[in-house]
C-alpha cells in the first residue's frame, strides 16, 4: 500500500464522541514509551503527524488520523503508567474498554510491544483480556533496531513461547523500526487486506426513529388522542420518572462494570 494523505481529524474524551463514519479503524496501544507515535509517524510517511512526547503516559484522548481518505489510524492512550491520579487512570480505562468493546469500526487492534524486554505481566493480562473478549489484534515488536543483529528475532522467538504456553495460535507478528522503516510495509500490507472486509455498523438511531415512526403508523386519530392525554397525565410526575430513569441507569452501569472487569493500570504496577 502506498500512502498518499495523512491527517489528523480529532481528539476525542471518549468513544461516543468519536466520529460517525463507515471506515475501517486499525487502533494502536501499549504501555507508555512503547514507541506508538514514531510508530504511527513511520507508517504514514508524515514526520510529527502523531505527536511525541518525552514524556510518557502524555496521549490521554483517542487521536484518530485519516489515511488516504480511506481508513483511519486511531492512536489510544498508553496503559500501565501509574504516575496519575486514580480518576484519570480510571478515566482512561473506561475509555480504552470502551473503544475496544463498543466501537464497531475497528477492524484490528495492533498492540505494540517494545522487544528489548521480556514479556510484562500487564501485557500478557491485557492479550488475556482481549482473548476472553474475542477481540481482533495483532502484536507489533517495537524498536528492533536498539538490539545487535539476531538479538530482535531471538527476543521475539522467547515471547512467542511464552505466549504459546496458554495460546494454541499466535495472532499476527509484526517486527517492526520507526528508525529504519522495518515492517512497515507488512503492516500496510496487512491493513490493506483487512480494508477488504464488508464492515457492518448497526446505525441504533435510526432503528429506534423506524420503531416510534412505525407505532404511530399504527395509530388511528383516536388512538393519538388517548396518547397525548397520557403524555399530559404523566408531566406532573416526570421527576418521579426521572429518578427511576437515573435508578435504571444506575443498574445498567453497574452491570457493564462487572463484564469490563479488566483495568490494565491495577496489574503489575
Amino acid at each position: 500500500m502506498i500512502v498518499n494523505t495523512a491527517r489528523f481529524v480529532i481528539s476525542s474524551p471518549s468513544v461516543e464522541k468519536a466520529p460517525n463514519t463507515e471506515l475501517h479503524e486499525y487502533a494502536f496501544i501499549g504501555r507508555s514509551n512503547v514507541g506508538k507515535s514514531s510508530l504511527i509517524n513511520m507508517l504514514t510517511g508524515k514526520k510529527g503527524l502523531a505527536m511525541t512526547s518525552a514524556t510518557p503516559g502524555k496521549t490521554m484522548l483517542i487521536n484518530h488520523f485519516l489515511v488516504n481518505d480511506k481508513w483511519y489510524i486511531v492512536d489510544l492512550p498508553g496503559y500501565g503508567f501509574a504516575q496519575r491520579s486514580k480518576a484519570d487512570l480510571a478515566k482512561i480505562d473506561k475509555m480504552i474498554r470502551d473503544y475496544i468493546l463498543y466501537r464497531e469500526q475497528m477492524t484490528n487492534l495492533f498492540l505494540l510491544v517494545d522487544s528489548r524486554h521480556e514479556p510484562q505481566k500487564i501485557d500478557l493480562r491485557f492479550m488475556e483480556w482481549l482473548g476472553e473478549n474475542g477481540v481482533p489484534f495483532s502484536i507489533v515488536f517495537t524498536k528492533v533496531d536498539k538490539l545487535k543483529a539476531g538479538q530482535a528475532n531471538q527476543n521475539v522467538a522467547k515471547y512467542c513461547e511464552k505466549l504459546l504456553e496458554e495460546w494454541e495460535e499466535l495472532p499476527p507478528i509484526f517486527v517492526t523500526s520507526s528508525e529504519d522503516g522495518r515492517g512497515r510495509d507488512e503492516l500496510l500490507n496487512y491493513i490493506e487486506e483487512l480494508n477488504k472486509l464488508p464492515l457492518e455498523i448497526v446505525d441504533d438511531t435510526a432503528e429506534e426513529e423506524e420503531d416510534t415512526n412505525q407505532n404511530f403508523n399504527d395509530m388511528d386519530e383516536k388512538d393519538l388522542k388517548a396518547e397525548e392525554k397520557k403524555a399530559e397525565e404523566r408531566l406532573p410526575g416526570a421527576a418521579i420518572d426521572k429518578a427511576d430513569d437515573d435508578k435504571a441507569t444506575e443498574a445498567e452501569e453497574k452491570e457493564r462494570t462487572d463484564v469490563l472487569d479488566f483495568n490494565p493500570h491495577s496489574h503489575g504496577l
